[in-house]
Parts: C-alpha cells; structure tokens; sequence
C-alpha cells in the first residue's frame, strides 16, 4: 500500500512505553504511522500524555474527546437505557463530539482503526458518515472472557449486574466482528477463544516491546508486583497475600514484597514484609525493588503484558498459567509457572533457595522476550495483517 491516504485511530488511552493497554497502541501506531501520509490519534482528554511521543511522530495529529470514565453503577445504570455494554458507556457520550471533529477534519474516506472493542462503539455511527472506509478494530482481549469471572463475584445483586453485562459484551463483540472491515485479535489463545463463539478474527497481531525501556533489576531477591487492585484484578493478589506469601515469608524472613498500583495501598504491612508504593508514574520504581516478578492472575484475556514487562526488565517471572495466556513460555526454563494462586508458596521456597535457578530463569526470560517480541518481528507480522486488509 502506498502513503497516501489518511488514517483515523480512535483509543481510550494514549500511546507510551510504561503499561499494558498503551504499550499495545504504541506497538501498532509505530507500525501504522509509516504506512499514511496523514494519522489522526484520537484519545482521552482526562489522562495525562507523553510529550516525547509527539516528538517520534512527526506526521501524527494527537486531538482528545470526552472518553471521561464515569463511576461504575452509573455506567451500568446508563447501560440499561441506552442498551449497550457498560464498558461503552465512555464512548457513547463523545459520539457526537467525534463526529463533530472529523467531520471538522475534511476527511475523504480515511481508514479507521479502533484500539479495542469499546472503542469500536463508535464503528457504527462512523460508517454512516464514511460508508466507503475500512474500520479495523483490534481486539486487546477477549472481552467476554476477560470479565466472566465477575459473574461469580459479590452478592447477588453484583451477580446479576455483572451477568447482564457480560451477556450484552458477548453480543457486541459478536456484533464488531461481524461488522468491522478487519477485525485483528492480539494471541494465538483469543483466537481459539473466539472461534469457540463463533467469532472468527481475520489476523493475530502482538505486540513489540522497545529495548530501550529496559531496566536491569538489581541482584535482590525480594518479591514485586505490579497492577491495579480492583475487584476483578485485586482477586488473585490478595489470594496471594493470604496463602503463598506468610508460607515465604516464614521459609525466607529477610524477603520482602513490593506491589504497586492503583489500590493496591490497602495491602501495605511492613510488619508482614508488604510494601505498597501505591500508584506509580515510573514503573522503575518498582523495578528497583526485587527480581522476580510475581502474577498470580487467574482470570482475563488476551496476552498478558505485565507479564512481558517483567520479561523485559530481567526478572524472574513466577506466575500461573492464565498469567502467560498468549505468550509461548515454558516452565522451568524461562519462567516459573504454578497451577494455581494457593500453590506458589512452595515452588517460590524452592526457587528462592537456589540464586543460580533464578539467574537462568532470568537470563531465559530476557532473551525470548528479545527474540520474540522485537519490532522488526511485529512489523513483519503487522505488513502481513495490512496485506490482507488491501488484498
């Protein structure tokens, strides 16, 4: 395909280097930016923006929208009257304030590409004012999935909130594969996933991590963790907290564990060795702590960056088999891998026994993220996907 023609990126975060759902747009704005004389990035006006990023794409215009999030039972009570999925509530109130601003643009028929599927909302409402354009979604994860879990979580009025709500995102997932020009998903698992409901995805596209974001974690043997605590993602860590760790910390007393994150304050004991720095801007912070990295995840979708993040900063990842979903690891050789939450605890006292173990799993981890997830591989990839796209 030749440059010359505009593309429009419609997201509900900003590009950067430092956490999961932007590492994945700053993966493929770094791809889609060589191929269009002209790429609109539309993102949200609430989150803060690195103004390096500007600097890297000369001929990217960055604009924002009101893709504000509202808290959570106002999401769901809007959901019901305006019959879409919470997740899409954000997008639904900028609609018109998107429109407004491509139509503002003097666009001829550019190709829209959504970074995941909220996002994609906004598909249909575009189509009808650029009915000759590509709309190209990009799944980040398997929504459906990725939130399935909360069905079983809180009291019933929770449940049943949540079952509305994970029934109208399987439907609209559904809905945006059906409709979209292409529709990419992100592992080799979310496709397996999707064709099992009867989704089937055009393309798989990863993502690549930069070198230059490295950060060699000190030769310590703490624990680290880092992500949000919320009551979807906070699970498995306070799991953790409650089983695997008082069994480390008993074994191996000089140990301490680091987390960060939004909320994660609730866990701080420094009497139990649990630190929590809270939520952190520079993830070298946390880095700087401790070499192996722990995941206790045990539900969502899609690959799994916190996990790739801690490959790429030379730790040592010990985690459990949905924290490697989509990621071709191996047990034992490049990372650490427990059945399950409750069954860290002997495997992290045997690892933390042996420093030769952790170097090699660390060493490991290092190189297959250095040959697995480097630009000049995603962009071989991502040329294949848009290959297919203008076939």
């Amino acid at each position: 395909m030749t440059k010359e023609k505009c593309c429009v990126i419609i997201s509900g975060c900003w590009p950067s280097d430092k956490k999961g759902y932007e590492l994945a747009c700053r993966s493929t704005l770094d791809f889609i930016h060589n191929k269009y004389t002209k790429v609109i990035y539309i993102g949200p006006q609430d989150e803060s923006f690195d103004d390096d990023i500007k600097d890297n794409f000369p001929n990217v215009i960055f604009d924002n929208a009101d893709f504000n999030r509202e808290a959570k039972p106002i999401r769901f009570l809007k959901s019901l009257f305006l019959g879409c999925p919470a997740i899409c509530i954000r997008f639904n109130r900028a609609k018109m304030q998107i429109i407004n601003k491509l139509k503002a643009y003097d666009l001829d028929s550019p190709d829209f590409f959504y970074e995941d599927i909220p996002a994609a909302f906004l598909m249909s409402s575009i189509k009808r004012v650029f009915p000759m354009s590509k709309q190209i979604v990009r799944s980040h994860n398997a929504v459906f999935k990725g939130f399935y879990g909360m069905r079983s979580q809180g009291g019933f009025i929770s449940r049943f909130a949540w079952k509305i709500e994970t029934d109208k995102i399987k439907a609209f997932e559904i809905f945006i594969a059906k409709n979209s020009t292409h529709f990419i998903c992100i592992s080799d698992d979310d496709e397996k996933y999707y064709r099992d409901i009867d989704i089937r995805p055009d393309s798989v596209l990863g993502i690549h991590l930069n070198e230059s974001s490295l950060c060699f974690v000190p030769e310590v043997k703490n624990l680290i963790h880092i992500g949000t605590a919320d009551l979807r993602k906070g699970k498995s860590l306070k799991t953790f907290i409650e089983t695997s760790w008082p069994e480390v910390r008993a074994k191996h007393p000089s140990i301490s564990f680091y987390i960060a994150g939004k909320g994660t304050e609730v866990f701080n004991k420094p009497e139990e060795g649990i630190f929590s720095l809270g939520f952190i801007l520079d993830e070298s912070e946390i880095f700087s702590k401790g070499g192996i990295f722990i995941n206790p995840q045990e539900e969502g979708a899609g690959v799994k960056i916190k996990s790739l993040v801690a490959l790429n900063n030379n730790c040592c990842l010990v985690t459990t088999p949905v924290g490697v979903e989509g990621i071709n690891v191996t047990h034992e050789e490049n990372v650490i891998i427990s059945p399950d939450v409750v069954s860290m605890g002997p495997l992290l006292i045997k690892l933390l026994s042996d420093d030769n173990h952790i170097s090699q799993i660390r060493s490991n981890g290092y190189k297959f993220i250095r040959e697995n997830y480097n630009k000049q591989k995603f962009f071989k990839d991502a040329s294949n996907v848009w290959a297919k796209i203008y076939d």
